[in-house]
């Protein structure tokens, strides 16, 4: 980066914008979205590395740092190196209130870079679903942060996100070529029989790593522990096909934003949630 770029991003803290890459499709999207549409010296992408994320993380990384131009900056929990650690840790897979590991190894460092820095908003990849759409409001709620959400304002669905990042150029994340819905650590607390058993396939130790610790904890993150799992429990994750949608590379800067009540008619209504 030219040292005019840094002094300008050191000079304009309180009109930073963070956006929070996870190493998915829709936010490596979401963050270039962002870029485009706020300017490169603005845009701050922010990264939580555990140690249990896939390895071809660090090539995807690479190559969306060559995409926007900009620099990734890595954080992560001081306390836990992994989903595996906090539990083994805390005792706690899963529940009601959601993983305790998504509360350690990503919220409570979210929260603690929102305390401490100054920014005008944050970039999120939630796509253009009925369910991303109610957690985006849900979120817009509950959270003062002036939320900022480019690929619901832009009616991008994770396929759409998908065709659009492989047409410029950066191959999928290795954990979607296997056929995962997301880029999440391997071995979530989150997913059903049919993920675990699809785990056991594809990294049978992450499967046994996880088997053992439930184990030794006396819990499970299924309803039924790992080691009474048979194999065909559980319906396999569907892999995400690219799909151009409504658009097409040449059409993509000039998609249809006119106002109406219903954001899943005119997603251009989202921003009616911004400051």
């Amino acid at each position: 980066m030219r040292l005019l770029d840094v002094f300008s991003r050191l000079y304009a803290k309180e009109d930073k914008i963070i956006a929070w890459w996870s190493a998915g499709v829709t936010s490596a999207v979401a963050v270039k979205m962002a870029i485009e549409k706020y300017g490169i010296h603005r845009v701050e992408p922010i990264y939580f590395e555990i140690d249990s994320h896939h390895e071809d993380n660090i090539r995807f990384k690479k190559e969306c740092e060559e995409w926007y131009g900009i620099p990734i900056r890595v954080e992560r929990s001081s306390k836990y190196k992994d989903q595996f650690d906090v539990i083994a840790r805390t005792g706690y897979f899963n529940g009601p209130s959601g993983a305790r590991c998504t509360v350690e190894l990503k919220k409570n460092i979210r929260f603690l870079i929102e305390s401490k820095e100054k920014y005008y908003g944050q970039v999120f990849g939630f796509e253009f679903s009925k369910k991303e759409i109610n957690r985006a409001i849900r979120f817009s709620e509950q959270y003062d942060v002036n939320p900022l959400y480019p690929l619901i304002e832009r009616a991008m669905t994770k396929p759409e996100c998908l065709h659009y990042l492989e047409s410029a150029g950066i191959r999928r994340p290795r954990m979607y070529e296997l056929g995962y819905p997301n880029n999440n650590c391997i071995g979530c607390v989150k997913g059903g029989m049919g993920y675990w058993n699809k785990i056991r396939k594809d990294f049978p130790e992450t499967f046994d790593r996880m088997k053992n610790l439930e184990d030794k904890m006396g819990n499970s993150c299924l309803k039924i522990p790992l080691s009474q799992l048979e194999e065909n429990r559980g319906v396999e994750p569907e892999i995400i096909m690219p799909d151009c949608g409504n658009f097409c590379d040449i059409e993509f800067g000039e998609l249809i934003d006119d106002r109406c009540n219903d954001i899943l008619e005119n997603p251009k209504t989202i921003e009616r949630l911004y400051k």
